[in-house]
């Protein structure tokens, strides 16, 4: 769908099921900067339900980024994510949660993940004339 996401060599995917912890993570995803999708695996569907990007900060000229790990497994955001995914999989009688991730920022790509995000919101918002599902709740 996101062919443009092919040029990241440093990618990957990993699936979360109901009864496991999002703690998992941490071996799963580097703590590099880029973008993520989530695909929700419910009742032999599969649906894109969330785009997303890891942050920055700026110092002066200096921008530092979190990391992709991070994003779901730092200290702020861990509650809300295993909080939100386990509503989700009740709620929405989810079987799994299978996230790709993109490294967009390193020593081989200079794409701001902002930009990439941009680009991926724009791209499914052209196709289904609106944002995924789970966009602006988390």
């Amino acid at each position: 769908m996101f062919d443009n996401l092919d040029e990241y060599a440093n990618h990957g995917k990993c699936i979360i099921e109901k009864s496991e912890d999002i703690t998992k993570l941490n071996n799963l995803i580097p703590n590099l900067p880029g973008v993520f999708y989530i695909l929700r695996l419910a009742q032999g569907n599969v649906d894109m339900v969330y785009i997303g990007k890891t942050n920055h900060s700026k110092l002066g000229k200096q921008i530092t980024f979190d990391g992709l790990r991070y994003s779901f497994t730092g200290d702020k955001n861990i509650e809300n994510w295993k909080d939100f995914f386990n509503k989700k999989f009740k709620e929405e009688n989810i079987d799994a949660l299978d996230i790709h991730w993109y490294v967009t920022f390193n020593e081989i790509n200079m794409d701001l993940p902002e930009f990439v995000h941009g680009q991926i919101l724009q791209h499914h918002f052209n196709i289904y004339s609106m944002l995924p599902e789970w966009n602006g709740l988390i």
